[in-house]
């Protein structure tokens, strides 16, 4: 097969409304409010789009730089897989502290 030297692509922001923390996250605050789940979204798309944006500048800087391993197509969509689903769990821990810091006796629930 084709091999690729971590071939940086342009980035593909989206994501998956029932991916099961994502979907936790949203099913908890719509109890709460209807616009704190609204805002932990917003803020849930912020982040991926920052850390995708993130991701793909790395890729592309080590492209540039010819560093890394060359790799087969199907081991480079595994590790962006990989990468994608690590970047999720960050987006809704970081969407979901922002939002549970801006209630009011946030510093006493911490869950």
């Amino acid at each position: 097969g084709e091999t690729l030297s971590r071939r940086a692509r342009p980035p593909q922001i989206y994501y998956s409304k029932i991916y099961p923390k994502f979907a936790a996250e949203v099913k908890a605050f719509e109890a709460k409010d209807a616009a704190l789940a609204k805002t932990f979204q917003k803020r849930y798309e912020v982040w991926l789009a920052l850390h995708s944006l993130m991701y793909y500048q790395d890729q592309k800087h080590a492209e540039d730089k010819g560093d890394g391993p060359d790799i087969d197509e199907p081991t480079a969509l595994r590790l962006e897989h990989g990468e994608r689903a690590r970047l999720a769990v960050l987006a809704t821990l970081m969407a979901k502290r922002e939002v549970q810091g801006a209630l009011p006796g946030a510093d006493d629930d911490e869950s």
